[in-house]
């Protein structure tokens, strides 16, 4: 059993380490194509912790904005496999759209740009992952909803 002496000194030491793992990856560039250094840092540093890391470069993959859930909603998407990443933009269940902050105009938007992209698969924010077909059910059906 652990004394609040110990107790406080285990707290402090973890507390240290997470405080230099935090400095030393604020320390990295956050600007695309630098991504590599920081990325082979936190693979290393994930490794000893028995994790696997999969790799992306930024510059590959474009943001994309997607208000009407909410106003700084975006997406990532990658045009050499057609994924998306979605966020809370649309996914497979029902679209939440009368939160504080969120816009039914702006999300019409949003959804018919979706509708008309090119994509393999969806990854959203919730809920599992769907094809274009899908996706274009999920849109049709909230347009539907909202017209």
């Amino acid at each position: 059993m652990l004394t609040s002496s110990e107790l406080d000194q285990a707290i402090a030491a973890s507390w240290d380490r997470q405080l230099d793992w935090l400095k030393t990856l604020v320390g990295f560039p956050s600007q695309r194509g630098l991504e590599g250094p920081c990325q082979d840092w936190i693979a290393a540093a994930f490794r000893t912790r028995g994790w696997s890391v999969d790799r992306y470069v930024l510059s590959d993959v474009d943001m994309e904005h997607l208000p009407g859930h909410s106003p700084g909603s975006i997406g990532l998407f990658e045009a050499a496999t057609k994924t998306l990443f979605s966020g809370d933009a649309i996914y497979d269940g029902p679209l939440l759209d009368e939160l504080p902050g969120s816009d039914i105009a702006s999300y019409r938007r949003t959804i018919k740009r979706l509708r008309d992209m090119e994509v393999a698969v969806v990854h959203g924010g919730h809920d599992p992952s769907f094809g274009r077909e899908r996706m274009i059910e999920i849109c049709d059906g909230w347009l539907a909803l909202r017209a």
